[in-house]
């Protein structure tokens, strides 16, 4: 399994590098212990060897289940993910008693929906929302990367940034929870847990998603998307962002690596003159090219940790089929 994340995309493969690091957001020290080294700085990250790169994650979303009838709609997957929805009960009868309420429908299997866990780290005024997770063509030498990040989220609202991968665009007004999943369904990606080889094989490649917004209670100031309103203040950046990577629960060696979410500030080139951000995403994708074995289940475990000492940890699950 190898992971990218956007950011140095286009310093890795300058190098000839097979397999890129790259952060869709921030870059800060890369802190990788891969065999061939991550060192990032500014707005690349050079790559050696078969190494993992930045993630994503996005909302805390449990999946609806309706009521029909007397019988409840199945709930959707852990985290994340929407289950189906239940049906509608029966029209009751007119005159007499009443009929009896159809039986509800059977709620959405939900074994294949993303599965992710997140766990809060003290009392951040922050959280991760808006996870998705989906097999796309990634091209050999990931390629694709850029194309697929801007379509998700698109000019004139987001846009490209040296520093940052995909940055702020044209102020818009929120929420910003939903950005992500709009995105993946103009495009047609279909999220969901287990993937076959060929989904994850290159030229092919799983994506994982999410986004960063002010909690409830949050801060308020500036952002480039409006003079006054909710933000995640530049004070708590960098966000230090780590991964890890387990197959069948064990600890893959070389593939631990981590970056820097970055202020909006003046030491960003363009700089920003703002209060904070008031929402970024992180983009990763995985490959099975690099796994010890085939099938079996793959595991990134993601921390998000503040310059308070406040965030999240974030586990991401899916399984590589026979």
């Amino acid at each position: 399994m190898t992971t990218i994340n956007s950011l140095s995309l286009r310093a890795a493969l300058a190098a000839g590098a097979c397999l890129a690091l790259l952060s869709s957001i921030g870059c800060g020290d890369d802190t990788s212990d891969s065999p061939g080294g991550n060192d990032s700085g500014g707005g690349g990250s050079d790559t050696g060897g078969n190494n993992n790169g930045g993630s994503s994650n996005g909302g805390n979303n449990n999946g609806g289940s309706n009521t029909g009838g007397s019988d409840t709609g199945g709930t959707g997957g852990v985290a994340s993910g929407g289950g189906g929805e239940g049906g509608v009960g029966g029209t009751p009868s007119t005159g007499g008693a009443g009929g009896s309420g159809g039986d509800g429908g059977a709620g959405g299997s939900s074994s294949n929906m993303p599965q992710q866990l997140v766990q809060m780290v003290g009392t951040p005024d922050w959280e991760i929302v808006d996870y998705h997770q989906f097999s796309v063509n990634i091209g050999n030498q990931f390629e694709n990367f850029s194309t697929i990040m801007s379509g998700i989220l698109p000019p004139p609202n987001h846009a490209f940034h040296p520093d940052l991968g995909i940055g702020p665009g044209d102020p818009h007004a929120g929420p910003y929870d939903g950005e992500l999943g709009a995105g993946v369904l103009t495009q047609g990606y279909v999220d969901k847990a287990a993937f076959t080889q060929a989904e994850g094989l290159l030229p092919n490649g799983i994506f994982s998603i999410w986004m960063a917004v002010p909690s409830a209670g949050a801060p308020t100031g500036s952002s480039p998307d409006f003079a006054s309103g909710p933000i995640i203040p530049n004070a708590v950046f960098p966000i230090e962002v780590t991964f890890d990577a387990y197959q069948d629960g064990v600890l893959l060696d070389g593939y631990s690596y981590g970056f820097g979410v970055p202020a909006l500030d003046d030491q960003l080139d363009p700089p920003f003159d703002v209060d904070g951000h008031s929402h970024f995403p992180i983009f990763d994708v995985e490959v099975f090219d690099g796994m010890t074995t085939l099938p079996g289940t793959l595991e990134t475990r993601v921390g998000m940790i503040d310059a308070n000492g406040e965030g999240w940890n974030l586990t991401m699950t899916f399984e590589a089929l026979p």
